[in-house]
C-alpha cells in the first residue's frame, strides 16, 4: 500500500512541476499599447528604430527588439471623436526572433 502512495505522490508532483514549467513558458509579458513621440525619438537617436513604412494614412514602426506599431491619421475622421489626422492605434503585436539561427518565430 504504501508503494501504491508513493507512485501516486512522485506522479503527482511529476505532473505538478509540468504544468507550473507549461504555465510559465506560455504567460505573455504585459503589453505596451502605445509608445509617446518623446520616446520614439529616443528609440529613433539611439538606433532602436529598425525601420519606419508610411504608406498613405498607414504608418508603420519596427524596432530591434521586435515591437511592431502600427497607427492611422486620416486626414478626414473615420469615427465618432476623432479629428482630422489624429493618430489612431490600429494593432500592436510583438514578435520575438530567437538570435541562434533556425529558431522559431514567436507572436506574443
Amino acid at each position: 500500500m504504501k508503494k501504491h502512495l508513493f507512485n501516486i505522490f512522485i506522479i503527482s508532483v511529476v505532473i505538478s512541476v509540468a504544468m507550473l514549467i507549461f504555465n510559465r513558458l506560455n504567460t505573455t509579458p504585459p503589453i505596451q499599447d502605445s509608445i509617446a513621440y518623446s520616446e520614439f525619438i529616443d528609440k529613433v537617436k539611439t538606433g532602436q528604430i529598425e525601420r519606419v513604412e508610411m504608406i498613405a494614412n498607414l504608418i508603420k514602426i519596427r524596432t530591434t527588439e521586435g515591437e511592431n506599431f502600427e497607427t492611422i491619421n486620416p486626414a478626414i475622421p473615420v469615427w465618432d471623436g476623432c479629428r482630422p489626422y489624429d493618430a489612431i492605434p490600429v494593432q500592436f503585436s510583438v514578435h520575438v526572433e530567437p538570435r541562434r539561427p533556425g529558431g522559431r518565430l514567436r507572436h506574443v
